[in-house]
């Protein structure tokens, strides 16, 4: 039997082989562990792919840009009521005056601007009645002054007169009979006006129907023309500017909504161009909702009502808006998940 050769320095071809093979698995045990590291917490697969979605609350305010619409009227004037000397005034072209405000004084005497269906054309007395006494409660109920309940065909009252008295700056009591003057405010033809120049300087001798200031063309109504059948319900704002304008019925814009535009240089850029360029800012929600972002395939639709799998039953959502894939969800206030689950069952069912 012959014996394994020997390699020089006496060792066998066989052991060298056994040798070498050792160091070999010796080597890509070192390798592994030079090059192996955890796998970074960014490249690892996402929660989705194990089976569950977490939700989290997020604000939305459906906000949509939309363009607002404008009516005008005729231009005018701001006439004044009575005679004496002009003592004072907050006459600024391009100056936005409302309807209840005190515009001037005559002899130190309030000159009150106040806008009425119907201009006063005569002194008002305790059971007088006609569309002047109508738009002024009409108006003064706007101004929280006086009850709104009241009949607009009601004839004028004593709380009535000495309401309106006191706003034009009249003693409530200093009269008798108690009446309200003809001479009592300033009309206005719109609620909110824009000054176009100033007429009367102050220290100027001026008699009633003197033109204190020119009027710019009124605007009668300002609001959205339509609003996207899609958005969500819930009172909302105009947002112009950063300003956030109120709406008195939806979609026609507040009084104070109404200045806070005409001071605007959205507004006045509009009027430079007669038009041209629109005013357009932002439709929302006055309180944002709270949603939840989720991929659109966890979403299942049956009968008419959408739901998600939650631990492998239906939890009702209601559908806010979609955009690339993902669509924007709320539940019910007080039933909100931690998470739902990727992929609904086999047969899932909202019902």
């Amino acid at each position: 039997m012959s014996k394994p050769p020997r390699l020089q320095g006496g060792v066998s071809w066989s052991t060298s082989v056994l040798l070498a093979l050792i160091c070999a698995a010796a080597a890509s045990v070192v390798v592994a562990l030079v090059t192996w590291s955890p796998t970074p917490e960014s490249l690892a697969a996402p929660q989705a792919d194990r089976g569950t979605i977490p939700i989290q609350k997020q604000p939305f305010d459906d906000a949509r840009e939309v363009e607002l619409t404008v009516l005008e009227g005729p231009s005018g004037q701001l006439l004044a009521t009575s005679s004496g000397t002009l003592t004072s005034s907050t006459c600024v072209p391009g100056r936005a005056v409302q309807s209840g405000e005190a515009f001037a004084t005559v002899d130190e005497g309030p000159v009150v601007a106040l806008a009425t269906k119907t201009p006063a054309f005569r002194d008002i007395e305790i059971s007088a009645a006609g569309m002047d006494v109508a738009g002024l409660r009409s108006e003064l109920a706007r101004l929280g002054l006086v009850d709104r309940a009241k009949a607009a065909g009601e004839p004028a009252t004593a709380e009535l007169i000495q309401q309106a008295r006191k706003l034009a700056g009249l003693d409530i009591f200093d009269a008798t009979p108690l009446s309200l003057p003809r001479a009592a405010f300033a009309w206005l033809p719109a609620k909110v006006v824009t000054i176009s120049s100033c007429d009367v300087a102050v220290g100027k001798m001026i008699s009633a129907g003197t033109s204190l200031a020119t009027l710019a063309p009124p605007v009668v109504r300002a609001g959205i023309g339509g609003t996207p059948v899609d958005a969500l319900p819930g009172p909302r704002v105009f947002v112009l500017e950063e300003a956030r304008l109120n709406f008195v019925n939806g979609q026609e814009l507040t009084p104070r909504g109404l200045a806070r535009l005409l001071s605007s240089d959205s507004w006045a850029t509009y009027r430079q161009t007669d038009g041209e360029v629109p005013i357009v800012g932002q439709w929302q929600l006055r309180a944002p909702v709270d949603v939840a972002s989720v991929p659109a395939s966890t979403i299942v639709t049956t009968g008419g009502i959408s739901c998600v799998s939650v631990s492998g039953l239906p939890q009702t959502v209601t559908i806010t808006a979609s955009s690339l894939g993902k669509t924007l969800v709320t539940f019910e206030p007080t039933d909100w998940p931690k998470a739902i689950d990727v992929t609904p069952s086999s047969g899932f069912s909202c019902a």
